[in-house]
């Protein structure tokens, strides 16, 4: 099952094979779970192409993901290609996550935010990670706030709209 993922992850990158793929994989949580570690653990460029895989999954069917959250929580810091960084933060900006891991989230998406390094998506990722975490954790927003605010006026259009938006949420 692995070897035929990343036959058909290495033939082509086209949202008509990521379809593809999906449809084979389907509801099997096996080709599902080899699909997850190869986001994680696989080189480039199958890493790269599970990893946009999972995230197109996620938006048609977020409930195959949810058993995986844990696995994604747990290996993201190890995570090093922004290719793979970005459907990893997607997917788990989409949900409430488990309080255990919200120390780390915080740690870990507050570095992103203030690394000029990184890309715009993983910095508007971890924006929304930090602003689900500040629904329940208030205290969060005015560093959340301080952080967004010493970037936006040289921010991409993108991450200056999910701030307003993140603003008008959460005020």
């Amino acid at each position: 099952m692995k070897n035929d993922l990343i036959e058909l992850l290495e033939a082509e990158a086209s949202r008509n094979q990521i379809d593809y793929i999906l449809k084979l994989v389907g509801e099997d949580s096996k080709a599902l779970s080899i699909l997850v570690d190869l986001t994680l653990f696989g080189k480039y460029p199958h890493s790269n192409r599970a990893g946009w895989t999972l995230d197109v999954l996620d938006r048609k069917h977020p409930e195959l993901i949810n058993p995986h959250i844990e696995k994604l929580l747990k290996h993201l810091e190890n995570v090093q290609s922004d290719s793979v960084k970005r459907p990893v933060l997607s997917i788990l900006s989409k949900r409430k996550l488990p309080k255990k891991h919200q120390g780390f989230l915080i740690d870990y998406c507050f570095d992103i935010l203030q690394n000029n390094k990184e890309k715009i998506a993983s910095k508007v990722f971890s924006m929304e990670i930090l602003a689900k975490i500040a629904e329940d954790e208030p205290d969060l927003l005015g560093e959340l706030f301080s952080v967004i605010d010493l970037q936006y006026k040289d921010a991409s259009a993108g991450f200056q709209s999910r701030a307003r938006n993140l603003r008008k949420r959460l005020m």
